[in-house]
């Protein structure tokens, strides 16, 4: 018992280091994962966290604690509308992307470094499970093109489950279990992702009419939590994987998802079932990245750092085949992607959790495992920090990051505003503490208000002519006044002022006006005669 106490202390101990890392992370404006690696990393070579061998999970339990969720969370997100739009640019990165990529990666690997084909082509598999959270959130930070978001992010979402599938297949032939047929692998392939598909749409339809009859979030979070775990897990034990669990969490989450944001469930249900989901992948993201610096050691990535490199280059080389004709196929037959659009699916196709969970998942009976286990970590570890970080320069270099002129005048007049607020601050301070005369305090009071009159006539201006600018301020402060009005609730309900019913009916009416802004202020900013926004019905709102 004290061992397991001692082990629990040191995980909770991870836990804070890795809220620590990611509040940092934030404040550099580095993406949180790639801290956390190289923390893991760090963790791993000092031997500051728990023993490997009291955190070792089994390789079916490591897939069912944390895929579900990464998979949930990001498809919950896909809108049903822009997804239909490219669903065809994505499907061929996803099916016959992943199956090429595989195919290249293991024939390579199998050719350099000597390695079974099946095992060439089990490591081909896992590692081509991409995973561009960070790259997909620097693309809204940036203002790029939402289309090249939605296909990266949509492929990712398939080939997680494509690769999953192939990876399952695979599996059973490196252990021995089945025997190796094209003929039986291909069309046990379709069957599994196609299966995957029709199980998640049922299981979607059954918990999202179970939602809308209930207008409780407490419960909605669980049908949420029953919904990700649940499909997955009758996939896998109900239906003994003959239907891809991934492709049916991701058809669910899809469908569910989009049932949310049209307003079918409450306001206050989508909301709260949003940031809950946001909190476990932190959580779950944490864990992974944490468990890769306990379980792969440093210096394992020196002692193999030969078949690291021939790993890092061949999985790039394997991309890159993959993506380019790919786009001659989708400009031939699709909507056509421009040729810097392509540099980017190809340079950003990062891997993370998704590659690692499975790398980790793998047998201990495999002989090649430790190999695989470590030219993984080394790929994810180039992916996340090297792609990773070139992905700003990238884009600026193609000339795709949506920072215009008026966005760095916007920022220049608000910097201005705030300087010369600050300075008349100073002088009220110094004011009240009879440092000035009063003459001369309003002198430099006249200078500067006028001074800060003048930017705001350029900001009006500015708004007038792009109402967009405003959209991340305007949603910050109606969100913090949203989180005002709910702490005022919860002072009234301790007080006993008034009772937790009406604390309950005010809030969903907050998170119901939140709803309304988040959706509607894009599309409804005008401009008042004194300069203040408002709108038609939706963004700013008084309650």
């Amino acid at each position: 018992m004290e061992g397991s106490m001692s082990i629990e202390s040191q995980i909770i101990g991870l836990m804070i280091v890795a809220v620590f890392v990611a509040a940092t992370a934030r404040r550099f404006r580095v993406p949180y994962t790639i801290a956390l690696v190289v923390t893991g990393l760090g963790v791993g070579f000092l031997k500051l966290g728990p023993q490997s061998d009291a955190l070792k999970l089994g390789p079916h339990m490591i897939l069912v604690t944390l895929l579900p969720t990464l998979i949930f969370e990001a498809a919950y997100h896909i809108d049903l509308q822009e997804l239909r739009e490219n669903l065809r640019t994505i499907l061929l990165l996803a099916i016959p992307g992943v199956i090429l990529s595989t195919g290249i990666i293991g024939f390579l690997l199998h050719r350099f470094l000597g390695l079974s084909l099946i095992d060439a082509l089990l490591f081909g598999s896992l590692i081509s499970a991409t995973d561009p959270v960070s790259v997909v959130a620097l693309f809204k930070e940036l203002g790029v093109d939402k289309r090249l978001s939605i296909v990266l992010e949509g492929e990712s979402l398939f080939n997680d489950g494509v690769a999953i599938v192939l990876y399952s297949i695979l599996l059973g032939v490196a252990t021995g279990d089945q025997a190796f047929s094209v003929s039986q692998s291909l069309s046990s392939f379709f069957v599994t992702v196609a299966g995957g598909g029709v199980l998640g749409l049922v299981v979607g339809m059954v918990i999202g009419e179970l939602m809308k009859r209930t207008d409780v979030h407490l419960l909605d979070i669980a049908l949420t939590i029953i919904l990700a775990y649940g499909t997955y897990l009758l996939a896998e034990e109900v239906f003994h994987g003959a239907v891809s669990p991934v492709i049916a969490v991701v058809v669910a989450a899809i469908y569910v998802g989009n049932y949310a944001s049209s307003g079918a469930y409450t306001a206050t249900s989508h909301v709260t079932i949003i940031t809950f989901w946001e909190v476990i992948v932190f959580l779950v993201n944490s864990a992974i990245f944490l468990l890769i610096g306990l379980q792969v050691k440093p210096m394992s990535l020196v002692d193999n750092a030969v078949p690291v490199l021939i790993a890092i280059g061949i999985t790039l080389l394997a991309r890159l085949i993959v993506v380019y004709p790919m786009r001659f196929i989708v400009n031939r037959f699709v909507r056509p992607l421009p040729m810097r659009w392509t540099h980017v699916i190809a340079w950003g196709g990062l891997r993370g959790a998704v590659a690692m969970a499975l790398a980790l998942s793998l047998p201990e009976t495999l002989a090649s495992r430790k190999l695989l286990e470590v030219m993984a970590f080394g790929y994810v570890l180039f992916s996340l920090v090297v792609q990773g970080l070139t992905i700003r320069p990238l884009l600026n270099a193609l000339g795709m990051i949506h920072i215009s002129g008026k966005r760095r005048e916007y920022e220049e007049h608000r910097g201005r505003i705030a300087m010369g607020q600050a300075a008349l601050d100073a002088l009220e301070c110094m004011n009240d503490e009879q440092a000035l005369s009063g003459p001369i305090c309003e002198q430099i009071r006249d200078v500067y208000t006028t001074k800060i009159d003048e930017e705001w006539e350029h900001l009006r201006a500015l708004i007038i002519d792009e109402p967009s600018l405003v959209n991340d301020n305007v949603n910050l402060v109606q969100r913090e006044i949203i989180n005002r009005q709910k702490q005022a609730l919860l002072r009234l309900v301790r007080r006993g002022i008034i009772s937790e019913q009406v604390s309950s009916q005010l809030s969903a009416d907050i998170d119901e006006r939140e709803v309304r802004m988040t959706k509607k202020w894009s599309d409804h900013v005008e401009k008042s005669e004194n300069g203040s926004l408002l709108t038609d019905g939706g963004g700013i709102e008084i309650v």
